[in-house]
């Protein structure tokens, strides 16, 4: 196969953190806040406009409460069950390694008994045919960024419900209209979709989720880094201090997306994007999605299996020294970074076709790749 002439403008394809703005240049962060005290007046405010940028572009419903938190998604969502969980039966659903990671916080962690577990292995998506989403507290990642396997199910989940329905949607945030009035918690980390900086988070929630902070207690003690309870955290004050600098960034990134359109603009680039790999899969013989449902795959966080029979036939330490190869030629020659599929997962390739992703630089990294396949 002929080595392709041209290679991508931003060979920057991680699913976390994501790529930056095609405009993006440090330099134009404006500096007067930084080593401002996080009480100040205008930090405060700082805080107070990046949240309301967050309920606009989302289109969150005003009632809802929009939380600031350290420590990325992954603590967003910590601080949820935390806090929540206790008082109602839980239905798990888990098909990749942050559903996994869930239910193990739950059942290991908490230690809370009155679970109930539907979990796959990673590609699949499980039957919900049990699960009780008018009476029980439902838990589940919207998008498995681990296997490409995401929740399309809304229609499952009655308006009118007893239980919360809690969700780590750090990978679908900004590319999908959300169903609110489905959702009771909704945590995202700032660092996916629009390339926001790492280590702080965002928790949304529903006036029922505030209801059941003020109506029960759990029998653990909660630190006060995960304390979303005092009146002054559910009126928008940070639980902790955020940093400055990721704030502005954060809001620059906010601003860039609105410029360009907003969520209308997102959900038109990843259909974009994600139809440029789809096409590319369709016609290859050897690469095929994760997920074994197009109906479940994911547009953004797009995982990848090597089905080649000859690859296959081989033993798990020559696979993985093919693709590892691949891997840093992509990445030694600038032509994809970071595009290794999950380190619990199966062996293959996770490609971030967000917001910030020209389809352009996904059509030249398909080529690399078949380049890639069929001369290393």
């Amino acid at each position: 196969m002929t080595k392709p002439k041209k290679k991508p403008k931003n060979p920057k394809f991680s699913t976390g953190p994501s790529a930056k703005h095609q405009d993006y240049k440090l330099s134009n962060l404006p500096t007067e806040l930084l080593s401002r005290s996080n009480r100040s007046v205008e930090v405060t405010n700082l805080v107070f406009h990046t949240q309301k940028k967050i309920y606009d572009i989302l289109e969150i419903p005003k009632d809802y409460k929009v939380i600031l938190t350290a420590g990325s998604g992954t603590a967003a969502m910590e601080i949820a069950l935390w806090n929540l969980l206790g008082s109602n039966t839980i239905d798990i659903l888990a098909w990749d390694n942050f559903g996994y990671m869930w239910q193990n916080d739950i059942e290991n962690e908490l230690k809370l008994k009155n679970v109930n577990v539907f979990r796959t292995d990673y590609g699949a998506f499980p039957n919900l045919d049990k699960v009780d989403f008018a009476n029980n507290d439902v838990v589940f990642a919207y998008l498995g960024t681990a296997s490409g396997v995401f929740f399309n199910q809304e229609s499952l989940i009655p308006k009118e419900r007893k239980g919360l329905i809690i969700t780590d949607a750090t990978s679908h945030v900004f590319t999908n209209h959300v169903p609110w009035d489905k959702i009771d918690v909704f945590t995202f980390s700032w660092q996916k979709a629009l390339g926001g900086e790492a280590q702080h988070g965002t928790i949304v929630l529903s006036p029922k989720a505030v209801e059941r902070l003020k109506q029960y207690t759990p029998s653990w003690p909660i630190p006060r880094l995960f304390n979303i309870r005092p009146q002054a955290v559910l009126e928008g004050e940070a639980i902790n201090t955020l940093s400055t600098l990721c704030l502005l960034d954060f809001v620059d990134a906010l601003d860039h997306f609105e410029k360009k359109g907003g969520l209308p603009y997102g959900i038109k680039k990843i259909n974009e994007n994600f139809q440029v790999l789809q096409q590319w899969v369709e016609k290859s013989n050897w690469v095929k999605f994760l997920a074994e449902d197009i109906n479940f795959t994911s547009k953004v966080a797009v995982c990848l299996k090597v089905t080649n029979q000859e690859f296959v036939s081989k033993s798990p330490d020559q696979q993985k020294e093919f693709i590892n190869k691949i891997h840093k030629y992509l990445a030694d020659n600038h032509i994809a970074y970071d595009i290794k599929s999950y380190r619990t997962g199966p062996l293959g390739f996770r490609i971030w076709a967000g917001p910030t992703i020209d389809k352009e630089d996904l059509i030249l990294l398909t080529e690399w790749l078949d380049y890639c396949f069929a001369n290393l």
